[in-house]
């Protein structure tokens, strides 16, 4: 068995170590891999390349379509360009179903057998499970599923994403080529799972958003530094990028994927066990982790580095949305003059509106994981590197004030042309401005754990600062109200009747989870909004800080967080003082608005 290491993004099997010298049991982790060993000892350890003793061999179902065929059979093989790097030539190759006659045992249901298996099914997804021998870690089988309506997916996230930058991709229908193009991405991402390999969610943070841009730099980097990372393409592209050569797909494979090769399959005839063996592959990860490209970001459940998430892009969250975003707002524009009749039943118009919204929430969640985000490093005592640190305050600071800023810049999500040609709902803008809202008030409970761990932190109070002065800005200055400036001083309000525990019947913006972990996603499942809309939204996380694949975090069973109910207590007197002030010299119809407001504080306060 390889000894599995946590700074590495390989699957692995757990096993429980009872030692007769040791003083107590203890877990050891066996790294999930095939079995590969050189035919030609003498000549693998020349440095020259070998086929292995048995090579790892995929079956493609005869059921998938004709045309993705190739792509598919492409995306199993072109890891064999890794596999070089780990001496081995030939490692694994994809044939199709065999006849009756060329193997009469050949069952795909078969596990020793693995297959790409073809799902005739409205889902759009792929996954890539396997099998292991529970002694060892071996992997015994994998087998890559994939659903029809990946050609959906695809679709929808190259519309989304790239058409901005790319006008043969503005229509119903995406060029073949560059949709099966897609597909082999989605099949070489599935068997990198069938090779032991988990996500690393870092793997495109290490890219400078403005490179993005550059013909050269795209070329041969791509988008992301791993194709085991959730970046798909390149949404920072600006119309006119692409002409000037700029690359909008992922690599082909990244640095981090030859490193997962090399660690997981190399060969090493010097070491006589484990033990030594992993002394070599210990060593080779110190010194890889040094460079940022090497760093293994563990999927979370929900974001607590910024640096680990899902599609997101570049070093530069705010930057990279900022792209995002003025890409989505050309969309809206112009997606009744691209679909022309090609649609007429509004389907896809729909569908894509649905897309285009879902895609800003994730550019908006990019930023959010910035407030109150702390930094997790993978590393060893010797490797000399923080296991843990606090984001930056002033990088907090601009994250929430970017979120802020974007609840009064979503006019042009209701373009009105498009919404007379998609399915009857309410407002997108007014929706999200909302989710936008609620994200704002919660902000100071997110924050805790952050500067709990911080030299200069941005802690409960000057984050409370900046959202009481958010809330209260229109009140202030004596302005007309709009709706949504309503909405979010009512929500402060309950937010901090909620806080201070003075009205427990009230339920505020999220700002009673301790957890500090919910991202928009999970503020928007307000079970009673419901509807199709929310279904869109839904997040497999409910708040918490688990490990999707891979190992345990620091633990932060020891954070407390202390006086809260008297801090909200303070900021709740501080709001009675604004409420009072702005009915004196606000107009008549805000009036009964505050009016409201300062009743609800003054007879929670009195109550107790």
């Amino acid at each position: 068995p390889r000894m599995a290491d946590y700074r590495v993004a390989v699957f692995n099997t757990e096993k429980l170590m009872f030692g007769e010298s040791e003083q107590s049991s203890k877990s050891i982790y066996y790294a999930n891999k095939w079995d590969l060993v050189p035919e030609d000892l003498s000549a693998y350890a020349s440095g020259k390349l070998t086929r292995p003793l048995k090579q790892i061999v995929f079956y493609i179902d005869n059921n998938f379509p004709e045309k993705w065929k190739p792509f598919i059979k492409e995306g199993v093989e072109q890891w064999n360009e890794l596999f070089e790097k780990a001496g081995f030539k030939d490692a694994i190759k994809a044939v199709e179903f065999p006849s009756a006659q060329e193997d009469p045992e050949f069952d795909p249901d078969n596990i020793k057998y693995s297959c790409i298996r073809y799902a005739p099914i409205g889902i759009e997804n792929a996954m890539g499970p396997s099998w292991v021998d529970p002694r060892s870690g071996e992997i015994i089988n994998a087998s890559v599923y994939v659903y029809h309506d990946i050609i959906k997916l695809l679709n929808n996230w190259m519309f989304v994403q790239i058409s901005p930058a790319n006008p043969a991709l503005r229509g119903k229908s995406i060029p073949e080529s560059t949709l099966m193009d897609g597909l082999r991405y989605v099949i070489s991402h599935e068997v990198g799972h069938c090779l032991g390999f988990m996500h690393n969610m870092s793997a495109s943070s290490v890219i400078p958003v403005d490179s993005l841009r550059s013909p050269s730099y795209t070329n041969k980097m791509g988008t992301t530094t791993s194709i085991m990372d959730y970046a798909r393409f390149n949404y920072v592209a600006q119309p006119g990028d692409f002409e000037k050569g700029v690359k909008l797909t992922p690599p082909r494979f990244g640095a981090y994927d030859k490193f997962l090769i090399e660690w997981n399959y190399t060969w090493f005839p010097q070491a006589k066990n484990s033990e030594d063996e992993a002394l070599i592959l210990s060593e080779k990860v110190s010194k890889a982790i040094k460079d940022p490209i090497y760093r293994y970001g563990i999927q979370l459940s929900t974001p607590l580095d910024p640096r680990s998430q899902t599609e997101d892009l570049g070093n530069d969250a705010i930057l990279a949305s900022q792209y995002g975003i003025k890409n989505l707002k050309y969309i809206v524009k112009n997606l009744n003059e691209w679909l022309g009749n090609d649609d007429d039943d509004y389907q896809y118009r729909s569908e894509i509106y649905d897309a285009i919204v879902y895609q800003y929430i994730r550019y908006i969640n990019h930023i959010y994981a910035s407030v109150g985000g702390v930094y997790l490093t993978e590393a060893k005592l010797n490797d000399n590197l923080p296991l843990f640190k606090s984001v930056e305050k002033d990088k907090q600071k601009r994250a929430l004030t970017f979120i802020m800023n974007q609840i009064d810049d979503l006019e042009w999500l209701d373009n009105k042309e498009l919404m007379q040609k998609v399915t009857i709902m309410g407002s997108a803008k007014e929706l999200i401005a909302t989710v936008l809202a609620k994200a704002v008030i919660a902000t100071p409970n997110k924050v805790l754990l952050s500067a709990s761990i911080s030299e200069d932190p941005y802690d409960f109070f000057e984050c409370s600062n900046d959202v009481f002065d958010f809330v209260w800005n229109s009140a202030k200055s004596g302005k007309r109200l709009s709706k949504i400036e309503m909405y979010i001083q009512s929500e402060y309000v309950k937010s901090l009747l909620s806080g201070s525990n003075l009205n427990k019947a009230v339920s505020g913006a999220g700002i009673n989870d301790l957890t500090s972990g919910k991202d928009l996603f999970s503020i928007l499942r307000d079970e009673d909004r419901g509807g199709d809309f929310l279904k869109l939204m839904k997040m497999e996380s409910e708040g918490s800080f688990s490990p999707v694949a891979g190992y345990n975090l620091p633990s932060t069973k020891f954070n407390i967080s202390y006086n809260r109910e008297s801090n909200f207590y303070g900021y709740l007197l501080k709001t009675r003082d604004v409420l009072k002030r702005a009915i004196k010299r606000s107009a008549s119809e805000n009036r009964h608005h505050y009016d409201l407001l300062l009743r609800q504080v003054e007879s929670s306060i009195n109550l107790q």
